[in-house]
């Protein structure tokens, strides 16, 4: 049952996840390598594919990484930035994005893997990726 719960949570990450309504950021998928999740106090690497489906150029984005455990309540909330060119229509991936236990390099357009940190251990069942801020070229903040 584990493995069946485990192998439909790892499905669930890679569909993509709609904008929210107020942001031009859509990401595309969320993951992540909890290592050994027995272990508190453990970093994970995490790694987002998003696109700017809004009309201006992006120059900046705050994720909000959400750790859940296995009742979808939230653990902790922690926090990402990238900062670049981030055009209309361009899809940025991670720079070394986990794809089953595959790491893929050399992408054209990158973004970086962050390093969260899991102090729950074993009640860290999953995690969810969200836009918080956005900065557009013109320097307003959304």
């Amino acid at each position: 049952m584990k493995i069946l719960l485990k192998i439909l949570t790892t499905f669930l990450m890679l569909l993509p996840i709609p904008a929210q309504a107020s942001s031009p950021i859509q990401i595309i998928s969320c993951n992540f390598d909890a290592g050994d999740k027995r272990q508190s106090d453990y970093n994970m690497t995490v790694g987002v594919t998003f696109e700017n489906v809004g009309s201006q150029v992006v120059t900046a984005v705050k994720f909000d990484f959400i750790l859940l455990d296995s009742f979808g309540s939230t653990l902790s909330t922690q926090h990402g930035v990238i900062a670049g060119t981030f055009s209309p229509g361009v899809v940025i991936k991670p720079r070394y994005l986990i794809d089953g236990s595959l790491w893929l390099h050399n992408q054209l357009v990158t973004s970086p893997g962050w390093y969260i940190r899991n102090t729950f251990g074993r009640d860290f069942d999953s995690l969810r990726c969200e836009p918080s801020q956005v900065r557009f070229a013109d320097g307003t903040v959304q």
